[in-house]
């Protein structure tokens, strides 16, 4: 039995679930303070929250202990802490850009690699990626036992200037009816979702599955551009994404795509 001042932590964590209940009536005037103050309607919530937990449990106001058992409540309740409010994604725009270079030659946290499903090296990208972070890189690709279509792995980076590669295999295009749209977007976001569990703030793709898999460009940058500008919207984890393209048209694309986001 786990013990916080004389409370079992079971109880104690209990009694938060209400508080958070009671939170919810305190939250438009919290949120509206915390607008007004300037300091944000992200600094009004979590305001709300703790107010209801004080205010609910009297014991709370006593226990050292208590913010671990608030904490283990919002991870169960999804809320994290780390994360603001979503923000419109023509916000998210300010995060991202668009250039025309060799992604091998970018100093950032991480590059991602449009990889096959070996992980073992390949043509386009993948295979300059390769060449350039030298034969560590395999080596450790070796060890991963691939990549399933729609997922990423994380390596190092070795000889690239980017300290870290996070691999991920696009989808065939087979005329849009076999999901390549999800598999797609499910590139960006398991890349990001691995990027920010890693601590990595800065990332650049390239224009997965539009070479020789034969993802119609447009199409796929505006799966690129909406999944990353949903991701960066809720989250302030990562502070630049560049969409890094070989050529003209191919950033002609995906700057179709950010200008999509701006407001009406």
């Amino acid at each position: 039995m786990n013990i916080v001042h004389g409370l079992r932590f079971d109880n104690l964590r209990g009694d938060i679930y209400g508080g958070l209940t009671a939170a919810v009536v305190v939250l438009p005037l919290a949120l509206a303070f915390g607008v007004a103050s300037g300091a944000g309607p992200v600094a009004g919530l979590y305001g709300a929250i703790f107010v209801g937990i004080f205010a609910h449990i009297p014991e709370a106001r006593r226990c050292p202990d208590c913010l671990s058992a608030l904490s283990a409540a919002l991870q169960d309740l999804n809320i994290n802490p780390g994360q603001g409010l979503a923000r419109p994604l023509h916000e998210s725009a300010a995060r991202m850009e668009v250039i025309v270079a060799d992604i091998t030659t970018l100093d950032v946290d991480a590059i991602v690699n449009a990889a096959n499903e070996s992980l073992l090296g390949g043509g386009g990208v993948d295979g300059a990626i390769h060449t350039a972070a030298g034969p560590g890189l395999l080596k450790e690709c070796q060890k991963l036992g691939g990549c399933p279509t729609g997922e990423a792995k994380i390596t190092g980076g070795y000889d690239l200037p980017a300290s870290t590669v996070i691999h991920t295999v696009g989808p065939i295009w087979q005329g849009g009816g076999a999901g390549e749209d999800d598999l797609l977007a499910a590139c960006y976001r398991r890349s990001l979702e691995l990027a920010l569990a890693e601590g990595l703030r800065t990332i650049a793709f390239p224009a997965i599955s539009t070479g020789v898999y034969r993802f119609p460009p447009a199409r796929a940058s505006r799966i690129a551009v909406e999944t990353v500008a949903t991701f960066l919207a809720s989250t302030r984890g990562i502070d630049r994404v560049i969409f890094c393209c070989f050529g003209e048209a191919s950033a002609a694309h995906h700057d179709a795509a950010l200008d999509e986001l701006a407001p009406s």
